[in-house]
């Protein structure tokens, strides 16, 4: 196994992941870092984070505390001031057009590197969907 791809397993371990996804997460970040025909890009998020999930409702917190929904929502937008909120999106490029071409995307992530596949869970899945769609299209490719 490669350091990095060693390294990407550890880190993906120490923040929760269980072996097997760790490891998928690894291989996969690997193939897709050793290809110039695929990216990962983050995009500012059009639509409003509360037109889409509403306004908070409030909780009890895990220590027995209940936040209010002003409380809530306060905290909500302190996370999105501080981070932003993303749509990723997996990109190939396409040879024949010689446009890069959208493979799959996720929207409303708000994380500190939302195209860390670490800190967002989705981007594994996202760097594979470009790895399937360029190597079918190198399928389809002829010079």
């Amino acid at each position: 196994m490669k350091t990095s791809t060693r390294n990407l397993y550890q880190r993906a371990r120490h923040a929760g992941y269980d072996a097997q996804f760790a490891l998928r997460i690894a291989k996969t970040a690997e193939r897709f870092r050793a290809r110039t025909d695929v990216r990962i890009v983050a995009e500012p998020e059009l639509e409003s984070y509360f037109d889409v999930y509403g306004e908070p409702d409030g909780y009890t917190d895990i220590h027995g505390r209940y936040v209010t929904p002003e409380q809530e929502r306060q905290s909500i937008c302190e996370t999105l001031d501080r981070d932003g909120c993303w749509c990723v999106v997996a990109e190939w490029f396409n040879h024949e057009t010689e446009e890069w071409e959208q493979a799959d995307s996720v929207g409303m992530c708000v994380y500190n590197d939302p195209c860390d596949p670490i800190e967002n869970c989705y981007v594994a899945q996202l760097m594979q969907s470009a790895l399937d769609a360029v190597e079918a299209n190198d399928e389809n490719y002829v010079i």
